[in-house]
């Protein structure tokens, strides 16, 4: 089994969780997802079947937007209320100021610093797992893109909610943690609701029950496609670039083999040739 799979994640539960219950449901088959969702978190989980997994650096590309809610007041070593509150102060803002720090964030590409309690590796050790143990965790600044952060409550009992559209990379426990130190207040993340991922929305994603399955055609359906004389195309299957004498297309396009299944995704190198970028 080859495809896509959109599940609704529920809030309280792990990505991994979501995946161990499919193996039990889908047997035999190498299963993965694109773009990890905390347990705190609910909403869209992007679930790869087969050699779709190689779409992998595709999708976690894409500009994600979430919905959630910020609460203020108290700092959590996770950025979030599950997390364990380490300082606290009564917030001293007003509605006018959480404007104010939602227009700084909007449209803002910034240096931002993820939370120690994230999956991120460090020499081959999750950076929660260094944090859980009382080590020292560093980690790098990584620069992201907050393309657009909207109000979409009154601030109310130090809450507000709010939806965002954010480049790959970011963590909106992070983005949650710079608007509180951007208005001299702690906030944290109280709840999170990942909406869309590029083309994918959660408006078409199922519970792990009742999965349907995207395959890989349905996928690239947009794209350019092209098929070749069967000489070409075990060439293509083998991995070999083209160029002007097979097409002259100045985008990505994909290539079908005689049963019209999509086996490569080809990008153009802007010297007349076009190499693999995705052989499935």
């Amino acid at each position: 089994m080859n495809g896509i799979l959109l599940i609704d994640k529920p809030s309280g539960i792990t990505s991994y969780d979501v995946i161990r219950k499919l193996k039990k449901k889908i047997k035999g088959v190498k299963i993965g997802h694109a773009g990890t969702l905390d347990p705190l978190a609910s909403g869209l989980l992007i679930i790869l079947l087969g050699s779709a997994t190689k779409l992998f650096n595709l999708l976690t590309s894409d500009q994600k937007k979430y919905s959630g809610t910020i609460i203020f007041g108290d700092l959590y070593d996770t950025y979030d209320i599950k997390g364990r509150v380490i300082d606290s102060k009564v917030p001293n803002i007003k509605e006018e100021d959480v404007e104010r720090g939602f227009n700084h964030f909007n449209n803002l590409t910034y240096m931002q610093m993820p939370p120690i309690y994230s999956a991120l590796k460090i020499d081959g050790k999750k950076a929660y797992e260094y944090a859980r143990s009382g080590e020292e965790v560093k980690l790098e600044p990584r620069e992201v893109t907050i393309h657009s952060l909207v109000k979409t409550s009154d601030y109310k009992n130090s809450e507000v909610s709010f939806e965002t559209v954010v480049s790959k990379q970011t963590y909106i426990r992070s983005l949650a943690y710079d608007l509180g130190a951007y208005l001299g207040e702690f906030a944290a993340l109280k709840t999170l609701r990942r909406e869309e991922i590029g083309p994918f929305s959660i408006k078409d994603a199922t519970t792990i029950e009742d999965f349907k399955l995207i395959s890989i055609n349905e996928y690239f359906k947009d794209f350019k496609q092209l098929k070749f004389d069967e000489f070409t195309t075990q060439l293509v299957k083998n991995g070999v670039w083209l160029d002007h004498r097979q097409t002259e297309i100045k985008e990505e396009f994909v290539i079908l083999d005689e049963m019209n299944n999509v086996i490569a995704l080809y990008e153009p190198t802007g010297d007349g040739r076009y190499r693999p970028k995705i052989m499935f």
